[in-house]
């Protein structure tokens, strides 16, 4: 029989690494392929007018720098490059940069400057044209979106946070509070408001972010002024957003099911019904309702629930759930190790500094000075009444031990009891909706977005920097994690991408398509062609600067990853101590 579970559970390891790949595989094919269709169509928009107009093209190339592998046809070479953050079609009769496009042949002639702004502005025509054919697949198809999310009535304002009362709250908002406008800008979702605050430019007269919002209360129009924080998303990049308090908007309470045991699934209460109010008070999202049950010793509540459209009531007991396991730090803020009990044995949660550097994660510590432990009262102990002598671990990892030594320093030691949370034990649906957005207004959407973007880098008092653009590293990310999650919102990107691309290629700016108008116009009204030399010499310094562009956006893109994969890993290690309650329920 051990052998037989044994066995079950490395075919079980086996088939969820198979399937954890697979997944992986998945998002990567699709993370390539929009990508690279993204490129591909912008260049093939001037490759297709090029030859319309009879111009020649050398060459016709997805990403920079050296081949990877090329063929020719005709006066055509094809070719992958090393560097995928882009591409080009080279035309000898628009001129060569090369610093991105290697070196080309002289112009066999000229052109006229038609040819030009066609040739120039066709990249653009067809990722408005590619971004067209997928905002047409979501309007077909639809989008399954929470419904919650399209309302603006505020469901949860968090009280407090790091210990200060958060700026929602001290301007006085509550849950039920209909925002109108955030900074004079009318607001029609909740994805709005959120987008509003973290784009917007409003400061005091020292400097502090501040945001300006009118709401409706009771048919009452109101407006509160709230000084915003600025909270840390990123150690290492150190990227900080805007932050009021405002967490989640109005959603439905509608029971899904049951823990275990719960008090909840034996007071009346069944899947499908829909809590309005908890002790009198109305309640519009399920933080509130977690808000309340612990803010004081309650021993019941007593519920408003709505099914088949008549409202009851019912009272329910309260339990105290364990929710968060013991854990214990052994060092100062520089250097530590934290332990939790798992299994009978005491494993490794986190460690830092290189005092703890031969305590690998999820190892576990067998004994300290030959002396065995299981758990963490009795090593808290023993620490602590023995913190002027050395300290021998036995170090168990992948097997092996191995015994490391701590030297006498006077480490601290500090045992955080078990965690408890007021529970009733429900779990609760969101509701979602399949919407079907047309194509005027997906575009919209896009065109809005990448506007306020533009104008927050343009703005001084803007939080939004230039370190905060997306490079291709963080644009392979996000298509990466949405060909995962949601294959819905992967299109969406993709269309606010295409869009994003035309747009910013149409700037005025040498190297760009926008720049290659700009030369077209100025001959034109010139009525003569400009100095190749003057011409070469500024595409040269823009391509530089372009180049120095994506490099900083490059360099932060892959910082800001290192430091999501650090939070990422912290936020596993304290999943470990959380518990979960058992779900039971009477579908």
């Amino acid at each position: 029989m051990a052998i037989e579970i044994a066995f079950n559970q490395k075919l079980l390891k086996l088939l969820s690494n198979m399937a954890s790949a697979l997944v992986s595989l998945w998002g990567i094919f699709w993370m390539l392929f929009f990508l690279g269709a993204s490129i591909f169509i912008h260049e093939l928009g001037h490759f297709l007018m090029a030859k319309k107009r009879g111009l020649q093209v050398t060459r016709f190339s997805i990403g920079f720098g050296p081949k990877l592998f090329a063929w020719e046809r005709g006066e055509t070479e094809y070719r992958l490059s090393l560097f995928p953050i882009g591409g080009y079609v080279a035309i000898p009769q628009l001129g060569i940069t090369p610093i991105l496009e290697g070196k080309g042949q002289a112009p066999a002639q000229s052109i006229s400057c038609l040819d030009k702004c066609l040739v120039a502005v066709m990249g653009a025509v067809f990722n408005l044209l590619f971004a067209i054919s997928l905002a047409c697949i979501l309007w077909v198809f639809g989008v399954r979106i929470s419904e919650s999310y399209q309302a603006r009535t505020v469901g949860y304002i968090l009280p407090d946070y790091q210990g200060q009362a958060t700026p929602a709250a001290q301007a006085g908002l509550q849950a039920g509070d209909e925002i109108l406008s955030v900074d004079g800008s009318p607001v029609s979702t909740f994805t709005d408001i959120e987008k509003k605050i973290i784009l917007g430019t409003r400061s005091d007269a020292n400097g502090r972010p501040q945001a300006v919002v009118e709401y409706r209360r009771k048919g009452v129009v109101q407006t509160a002024t709230l000084n915003l924080k600025r909270i840390k998303t990123n150690e290492v990049t150190g990227d900080e957003v805007r932050f009021s308090g405002i967490i989640a908007p109005q959603q439905q309470l509608i029971i899904d099911g049951f823990a275990e045991a719960s008090p909840a699934g034996k007071c009346g209460l069944k899947v499908g019904d829909r809590i309005v109010q908890v002790d009198g008070i109305p309640v519009m999202h399920v933080a509130q309702l977690h808000h309340q049950l612990n803010a004081k010793e309650h021993t019941s509540v007593t519920f408003t629930y709505e099914r088949d459209g008549l409202l009851f009531t019912v009272d329910c007991p309260v339990q105290s759930n364990p929710c968060k396991r013991a854990w214990l730090r052994y060092g100062s803020d520089a250097s530590f190790v934290d332990l939790y009990e798992q299994d009978g044995a005491l494993q490794v949660l986190e460690r830092h500094g290189l005092m703890f550097a031969a305590f690998p994660m999820d190892s576990s510590i067998e004994a300290v000075d030959g002396r065995p432990f299981q758990q963490l009262k009795p090593l808290e102990e023993y620490l602590a009444r023995s913190a002027n002598k050395c300290f021998m671990f036995k170090v168990v990892s992948k097997g092996q031990s191995e015994m490391v030594t701590i030297p006498n320093e006077n480490l601290p030691v500090q045992l955080h009891p078990e965690e408890a949370i007021r529970r009733v034990g429900i779990f609760f649906t969101q509701p979602t909706m399949l919407v079907h957005p047309s194509i005027v207004r997906q575009f919209k959407h896009a065109f809005v977005s990448t506007f306020e973007t533009l104008e927050g880098l343009l703005n001084r008092h803007s939080d939004i920097k230039v370190q905060h653009l997306m490079g291709a590293p963080g644009i392979m990310r996000v298509l990466y994690r949405f060909s995962i999650d949601d294959f819905c919102s992967l299109l969406n990107f993709i269309i606010v991408l295409n869009i994003n691309l035309a747009l910013i290629n149409l700037l005025p700016i040498p190297v760009l398509d926008g720049g290659c108008i700009l030369f077209a116009l100025v001959e034109k009204m010139r009525k003569r062609a400009l100095s190749k030399s003057v011409a070469l010499w500024v595409q040269n310094a823009f391509a530089i600067l372009l180049l120095s562009l994506i490099g900083y956006t490059i360099v932060f893109d892959l910082l800001r990853w290192k430091g999501d994969r650090m939070s990422e890993a912290h936020q596993d290690r304290l999943q470990k101590l959380m518990i979960a309650p058992q779900v039971h329920s009477e579908r």
